[in-house]
């Protein structure tokens, strides 16, 4: 691993997920295939913020509910 990457776990079932994708892409990197997934996410949060764009309730409970079923929040 290079010094300027860390590892994150994630639950099995979401890189299998990842891993059927990246193979019908065709993508030999998954690595790479999971940042740049990563890095397309928080883009797009990034840029609703930026917007001045606020998450309802009921968005903010949706997002903590998918986190706790990754296995990201208890």
């Amino acid at each position: 691993m290079a010094s300027n990457e860390i590892s994150v776990p994630i639950p099995k079932s979401l890189y299998n997920r990842i891993l059927k994708v990246s193979e019908e892409l065709g993508i030999n990197d998954i690595n790479e295939f999971i940042a740049d997934l990563i890095r397309d996410s928080l883009n797009r949060v990034e840029g609703e913020l930026s917007k001045g764009v606020k998450y309802s309730e009921e968005e903010i409970e949706e997002i903590r509910n998918r986190l706790k079923s990754l296995g990201y929040l208890e």
